[in-house]
C-alpha cells in the first residue's frame, strides 16, 4: 500500500535526520517574588531562578511586559503575597527595569548562587533583575512580569516537534509614601451637534498620588423640575497619572428635539470602588458651538441641589415642622384658661392653628 509507505518512510526520516520529538519546560521560581519596599533613588539586583527538563542548550529571552493587574486586584492573592490592593499604581515602571537576555543553560546546568532553603529546588539558571527606583516615582504597590521565550542552541539536528511550557513570573514592591486615590471633574460643557443631539464634554482630572483606572458609571441628565430626561451606563474607562486630566465626551440622543436651556448633568465615577459624584449644569443653544458652565467642586448625591419647582417643595417640607411645632405651642398656651380647658375647644384652636400656618407657609412657598 503506498500511503503506508509513506508514511514509515516519513517517520524514517524524521528518526535519521532529527532528535527525537519531545515537549520541554522552563519553570520559574518564584512564580510571583515581593521584593518589599524599595525606596526612591534606590537600586537593587535580585533573581529569578530557573529550571528546566531539556538536555540540549536553550536559549531564554527575557523581557519587561505588563502583568495582568485585574489577577493582582484580587484579595486573596493580595493577602497571600503581603500587600494592599488598593496601593496598587499602574505607573509605566518599564524604564525602571534592567532583565538579562538570552541565558544559555540546559538541565545539566548549575548555579553558584546561594538558594533560598524554602524553595527546595536546584535550579539550573537565574535571571538577574535590576529595579532602579527614581526619585519622581509613584508611592504605592508596582508590579512588573517577565516574558519569556525560549529557543534551541542547535540550529542542526533540532527535534521535529518541540512544544514549549513556560512561565511568567511576577515582580511585586512597593515605594513608601502616602498613597491616595480621588479625582474631580474640572470643567463640563455641552455642544449642540443637531435638534435632536448634544455632546456632553467633561474633564476628569486625578487629584490623588498613584495611576488609577477610572470608571465612567453613568450620566443622568434632568430637566428644570429635576425629572431625568437621560441616562446612560457604562461609558468606559481612563488610566490617569496624578495631577493629569482625561478628556471624555458621553452623547446625549433624544427621540425629541432637545430644546435650548439649562440642563443639570450628573456624572458618577468609580475609582477603585470610591464613588466620585460631580453635578454641574450646560446650557445649550441652537448654535452649533460649543457652549455650558459647570459647577465647582465635588457635590455629593446626597447634598445636591436641585432646581426651580423642586426648591419651592424642599423648602415647603422643612417650614412644615414650624407649622406644627408653633400650632403646638399656641394649643399649649390656650390649655391653662379655663374658659379652653375642654378637649373640643383645644382640638378647635389646635386646627385652625394648623390652617392658618399652612396657608403663611404656601404664600411663601409659591408666591413669594
Amino acid at each position: 500500500m503506498d500511503w503506508l509507505k509513506s508514511i514509515l518512510s516519513s517517520i524514517l526520516f524524521i528518526i535519521l535526520f532529527s532528535s527525537s520529538a519531545f515537549c520541554y519546560s522552563v519553570g520559574a521560581t518564584p512564580l510571583v517574588s515581593n521584593f518589599g519596599t524599595i525606596s526612591k533613588g534606590e537600586t537593587i539586583t535580585k533573581y529569578i531562578f530557573l529550571s528546566t527538563n531539556s538536555r540540549e542548550d536553550i536559549v531564554l529571552n527575557t523581557g519587561y511586559i505588563q502583568p495582568h493587574y485585574n489577577v493582582f486586584m484580587d484579595e486573596m492573592t493580595a493577602e497571600k503575597y503581603m500587600y494592599d490592593p488598593n496601593e496598587i499604581s499602574l505607573e509605566d515602571i518599564s524604564s525602571w527595569i534592567s532583565i538579562k537576555k538570552d541565558i544559555k543553560f540546559s538541565s545539566s546546568s548549575s548555579i553558584n548562587i546561594p538558594v533560598p532553603k524554602e524553595y527546595h529546588l536546584n535550579p539550573n539558571s537565574v535571571i538577574p533583575v535590576k529595579i532602579t527606583v527614581p526619585y519622581d516615582a509613584e508611592p504605592g504597590i508596582h508590579i512588573m512580569s517577565i516574558s519569556m521565550s525560549a529557543k534551541f542552541a542547535k540550529t542542526i539536528g533540532q527535534p521535529a516537534v518541540r512544544l514549549a511550557a513556560l512561565t511568567r513570573p511576577s515582580i511585586i514592591f512597593r515605594v513608601p509614601g502616602k498613597v491616595s486615590v480621588n479625582g474631580e471633574i474640572t470643567q463640563m460643557s455641552g455642544q449642540r451637534v443637531d435638534d435632536t443631539s448634544v455632546n456632553i464634554n467633561y474633564y476628569l482630572k486625578n487629584t490623588g498620588t498613584i495611576t488609577v483606572l477610572y470608571k465612567f458609571v453613568s450620566m443622568k441628565i434632568y430637566d428644570q423640575y429635576d425629572d431625568i430626561i437621560f441616562e446612560t451606563e457604562g461609558l468606559g474607562d481612563g488610566i490617569i497619572s496624578p495631577t493629569k486630566t482625561f478628556a471624555k465626551t458621553t452623547v446625549w440622543n433624544s427621540r425629541k428635539k432637545i430644546e435650548d436651556g439649562k440642563y443639570k448633568v450628573k456624572i458618577a465615577i468609580d475609582a477603585r470602588g470610591k464613588k466620585i459624584y460631580k453635578t454641574g449644569y450646560i446650557i445649550v443653544t441652537s448654535d452649533i458651538s460649543p457652549t455650558g458652565m459647570m459647577v465647582s467642586g465635588i457635590i455629593d448625591d446626597d447634598k445636591d441641589s436641585i432646581l426651580s419647582k423642586d426648591v419651592s417643595t424642599q423648602k415647603c417640607g422643612i417650614y412644615w415642622f414650624w407649622v406644627i411645632f408653633a400650632s403646638v405651642l399656641i394649643t399649649m398656651f390656650y390649655y391653662h384658661k379655663e374658659e379652653y380647658a375642654q378637649k373640643d375647644e383645644l382640638l378647635k384652636i389646635f386646627i385652625a392653628c394648623i390652617i392658618v400656618f399652612f396657608i403663611l407657609n404656601y404664600l411663601y412657598c409659591f408666591l413669594i
